[in-house]
């Protein structure tokens, strides 16, 4: 239900309406003028040109072209001069009769071989090249950058190519300041300017895209799945840095923005069809080409995996146009990982870990896009998008525990002879996930001489299914091996960079060898189902209107609507395996379920030794056959399923006004106003109320036994867990509101180089676990100290950010392209733990029940709210050059390479514990008629994965420094036939994981590695 509008939104709108009104009223003797109007063409590429400039010379006069390229200009009457230019594509001129109150048409054809073409000339597409559809697809990344309001950063499909297939991630990365988070070789996250991913706002066609992303912590997350965003239908690619206020202000480090393709930037119609395979490095293992055997039917596949891509461009006629596309892909991956765990005081090994995950990964996507020009001026726009995902995923691990009294040191650990240590083997997080996503938006736009209306509307639904046993298996199995004295050594010389041990032996308390790599000897304890469903629903709309004032003036006014609702499900079911009997009787060598098969392709850790696997589809095999050996604990799963599920709501409305002004014959542009945002937020989320198990008097008063004991309510387990665990019984509305101004001036010093300065105020709302509601009330039998409330503030209001930036562009075709930036953001209202005791306004604050007046009294409060503040001071650099000085081949050569580096100081630097202080990104492109070739470098240093204490001998966690290399290739056979390969990760780098203080040695920092391979795609496009 959409909500009233706020008060000060409604006045906000009522001084918008006045200031256009008052400005209308000043303009109303405007002399009549005349229209000029045409389309800007590449005569190269037969496209039309966005954002190409035309302007009148000797005067403020400009427009740029829309997506169909066309312009218009209302130009006082009699002969002008026009100017069109195109970054990258050279300068057209001529001169136009302009009639009064009478229209004129002049096309523009520019091209990246000569300054001008002549209006009416054959644009030779049969020539275009792959040299110049790359130059092209880099011409329209940096003509939009260049003549962007704000300060931004543009890539196109067609400039990077076929990488992967198609993970937006992989094109973004390369942008200074963003950083691709990542699940193994897959982007999942974009992060800009060291702030939180979950900031990261991310649209298409400037719409919100819904996602059921769930976080690391297993709780939902504001940040943007990527796996819904196929590259299939996209044109382009807009991150920006600073907004304007028709832009939401919820982007604190910036935004990403997917713009599809559209039929009307084509003259002629096109059909592009990709067949490829894929495969990674890692999936052959000793069955070469043969299919793999997996540890489920599903994951038995083979290494080279067959996709299919197409893109169909439309230009029916001058009125209407569409696009169609789609296409099908499937990756096989198999990641290997080991991790160790130290005592952080003896630095001896403590355990050790090996993990062996299977990931079949399939993505279908269609994609329909549709223009229709009404009239002149006149013209409406539809596209839809559907996505389905689906992912089979199994990890098999093996963990071993020496335990306590353990001894060693840099080379070997040998575990105490009380045998105390311990082997688990199990198959955690095993699922089939499948999510589907379908977004429709929709657009109107009216221009009227100097008036614009745009409408547009998005609808957008996501819903990820996780399942596992009405799929055969489980989602997790436990057995244990216990009773050892365990003993590795050759630590670092299983794996290498890792302190796996090279041998590892055990026996039992009696001395007797026990083999850790034997599946069956283990002992089944229990089995664990987790089926669950996460479902994101997004609607928008919004509408603008601006009118030109002359003298440079331009205002702007709009409304925003946006709502969202998050809903996460879960189904917990654990059973415990012959519970009572002995670990001899839950041997899983009695039942047959150990995977031989699998077992002897599975990658190998331990030389010399083969681990003999169980199987989680032959456990489930025994749970059919025999149910009565598996014993569901009701009472866990019950609030297994409770303690997940969460609900929000969220509802967004905005207004604002902008103005735009143009003096010194369009040197200077200033782009200023103010926008206006409230949020409402009603969410609902699991109680964790222990007290509500014991029995209170007719007052509310707990009831007491003779030794002053409380008395539950019920004895029975179950019940007594139905009592305590209340599903999304915890409930709660907030709402904000507040102004954010901005203000961008960009300023021409010459045609190629220019200034820009911008301020902005943003906001970073709160994450979803941060503001969906949940409370655990503990057991008032506790000790006094321990008796605390833990809350999950729904109150809490969003990191809000004053920012200012400065950059320096260039666009010189020979020189380069280059930027320099600085800028600084002034965070505050950072969230931090508090521990508070219980006051009845606290009590009301926070919306804990008291059953009677004063029930919490002496109990503390345990929560997150706003405190705090910190300064992110960062430098951007960026390059790109063709080496055309080295003659004829130099030509054909660029390089480019971009820096950030942040800086980040203030009471809540803590915050940002997975930040990158430094990011660096490098590359060299070679591009001939008939040819291409491209390696990039992607690098972010090593960076702290917790919040660093005051204590620096106390250990923290940190990531290493990793630089993915990724790499293209295409040859041309004919004008519309061409190979074309990548490779990501080519030099299967891998991700290495430490925990060190000051006082820990060398030897004991590395704690983990996970090598992921190189994925390959190979194929062959067609172009007709």
């Amino acid at each position: 239900m959409i909500q009233p509008l706020p008060a000060a939104l409604r006045r906000m709108l009522v001084m918008c309406v006045a200031i256009f009104a008052a400005a209308n009223w000043s303009q109303a003797q405007v002399a009549a003028t005349g229209e000029v109007r045409g389309r800007v063409f590449n005569a190269s590429s037969g496209r039309n040109l966005n954002t190409a400039r035309v302007t009148v010379k000797g005067t403020n006069i400009e427009a740029f072209t829309d997506e169909s390229g066309e312009y218009r200009l209302q130009v006082p009457p009699g002969e002008v001069e026009l100017v069109a230019q195109y970054t990258g594509l050279g300068t057209q001129t001529a001169r136009v009769a302009v009639p009064a109150a009478g229209t004129v048409q002049r096309d523009f054809e520019l091209d990246a071989r000569t300054a001008s073409v002549k209006p009416g000339d054959v644009a030779m597409l049969d020539a275009f090249s792959v040299e110049e559809r790359r130059l092209s697809a880099q011409a329209v990344a940096l003509n939009e950058q260049r003549y962007a309001p704000n300060i931004k950063n543009v890539v196109t499909a067609d400039e990077f190519g076929d990488i992967g297939e198609g993970n937006i991630a992989e094109f973004v990365k390369f942008i200074p300041g963003v950083s691709a988070d990542y699940s193994a070789n897959v982007g999942v996250g974009i992060s800009i300017r060291g702030l939180p991913g979950a900031s990261t706002l991310v649209t298409v066609d400037g719409s919100d895209v819904a996602s059921p992303a769930m976080g690391s912590d297993g709780n939902p997350t504001r940040a943007v799945g990527l796996e819904a965003l196929r590259l299939n239908n996209i044109s382009r690619i807009e991150v920006t840095k600073v907004p304007t206020p028709d832009l939401p202000a919820n982007a604190m480090g910036g935004s990403v923005n997917v713009i599809s393709r559209n039929a009307f930037e084509r003259r002629q119609p096109q059909l592009t069809a990709r067949v490829f395979t894929t495969f990674n490095s890692r999936s052959f293992g000793t069955t070469e080409l043969d299919k793999r055997t997996g540890s489920r039917p599903e994951l038995s596949a083979r290494p080279l995996q067959a996709g299919l891509r197409f893109a169909y461009e439309r230009p029916v006629n001058k009125a209407f146009a569409f696009t169609v596309s789609g296409g099908s892909a499937t990756r096989n991956y198999q990641y290997r990982g080991a991790s160790t765990r130290w005592n952080d005081s003896t630095y001896v090994l403590a355990g050790a870990e090996i993990g062996a995950q299977e990931q079949l990964y399939r993505a279908t996507d269609i994609a329909f896009g549709s223009q229709w020009r009404i009239s002149d001026g006149h013209r409406m726009r539809v596209s839809a998008l559907y996505v389905d995902n689906v992912s089979y995923i199994s990890r098999n691990r093996l963990n071993i525990e020496f335990g306590s009294g353990t001894t060693g040191g840099a080379n070997l650990v040998q575990g105490s002879p009380v045998a105390n240590g311990l082997a688990e083997m199990g198959n955690p997080a095993t699922a089939q996930s499948n999510s589907k996503t379908v977004q429709v938006n929709y657009g109107y736009y009216l221009e009227r001489g100097a008036w614009k209306l745009e409408a547009d509307g998005s609808v957008s639904r996501s819903r990820n299914a996780r399942r596992d046993i009405d799929q055969g298996f489980f989602n997790r199995v436990d057995l244990e091996l216990s009773g050892l004295v365990l003993r590795g050594e050759g630590l670092y010389a299983a794996v290498p960079k890792s302190p796996l041990p090279h041998t590892l032996t055990a026996t039992n308390a009696a001395g007797v060898p026990v083999d850790v790599f034997d599946g069956g000897l283990y002992s089944l304890s229990r089995v664990v189902s987790r089926p669950s469903d996460s479902s994101d629903g997004k609607l928008g709309f919004k509408a603008k209107l601006s009118r030109e004032f002359g003298y440079g003036l331009r205002l702007m006014t709009g409304v925003q609507y946006a709502s969202q609702e998050r809903d996460y499900r879960e189904q917990f079911s654990r059973w415990d395996f012959r519970p009572g009997t002995t670990a001899a009787v839950r041997q899983a060598s009695n039942y047959n379920v150990v995977d031989p098969v699998y077992s002897a392709t599975a990658q190998n850790y331990f030389p010399g030794h083969q681990v003999q696997w169980v199987s989680l589809a032959k456990i489930y095999d025994i749970m059919r056959e025999h149910p009565e050996y598996f014993v569901l604990n009701e009472a866990n799963s019950y609030s297994g399923s409770v303690r997940p599920s969460k609900r929000l709501k969220e509802s967004i409305s905005a207004a604002y006004l902008r103005a735009d002004w143009r003096a010194f014959e369009n040197k200077l542009w200033v782009v200023t106003g103010v926008r206006f945002e409230h949020t409402l937020d009603e969410g609902d989320g699991p109680l964790d109320n222990i007290a509500g198990t014991f029995l209170r008097d007719a007052n509310g008063n707990y009831i007491r036994n003779a030794t002053g004991g409380l008395i539950p309510i019920t004895t029975d387990g179950l019940e007594r867990t139905k009592l305590r665990y209340v599903y999304r019984g915890a409930h709660a509305k907030k709402t904000y509101q507040d102004y954010y101004p901005s203000l961008n001036a960009t300023y021409t010093i010459t045609e190629n180089f220019l200034v820009r300065a911008a301020y902005a105020r943003t906001l970073g709302r709160p994450d979803l676990r941060e503001i969906i509601p949940g409370l655990t009330i503990p057991d008032p039998a506790v000790a006094p100290d321990r008796r605390i409330i833990t809350v999950v503030n729904s109150g809490l209001m969003p990191w809000t950010s004053d920012g200012v930036d400065i950059s320096l562009e260039s666009y010189h075709p020979k020189w380069g392209v280059g930027t320099i930036g600085v800028f600084e953001k002034q965070i505050k209202n950072f969230f931090g733990g508090i521990r508070v005791p219980v006051t009845p306004e606290r009590l009301e604050q926070y919306q804990i029940p008291e059953a009677v007046p004063g029930e919490f009294a002496g109990y503390d409060i345990s929560t997150k709210e706003n405190v705090g503040n910190a300064r992110i001071r960062g430098l951007e650099l960026s390059y790109k050059q063709s080496l055309f000085f080295l003659g004829r081949w130099g030509e054909s050569l660029q390089v480019f390479a971009n820096m950030t580096a942040l800086n980040l100081s203030g009471t809540n630097a803590a915050d940002f514990s997975r930040y990158s202080p430094r990011i660096y990104n490098w590359g060299v492109s070679f591009a001939r008629p008939k040819y291409s070739a491209r390696l990039n470098w992607h690098n972010r240093p090593g960076r702290m994965q917790e919040a660093p204490g005051d204590d620096p001998t106390v250990p923290r966690n940190w990531s290493s420094s990793r630089t993915v290399v990724s790499a293209e290739v295409e040859y041309r056979f004919t004008k519309r036939l061409s190979f074309y390969g990548t490779a990501n990760n080519l030099t299967d780098t891998p991700e290495i994981s430490y925990r060190f203080g000051s006082k820990t040695p060398e030897y004991a920092k590395t704690t983990g590695i996970d090598v992921y391979g190189t994925d390959f795609t190979l194929g062959v496009r067609g172009t007709f």
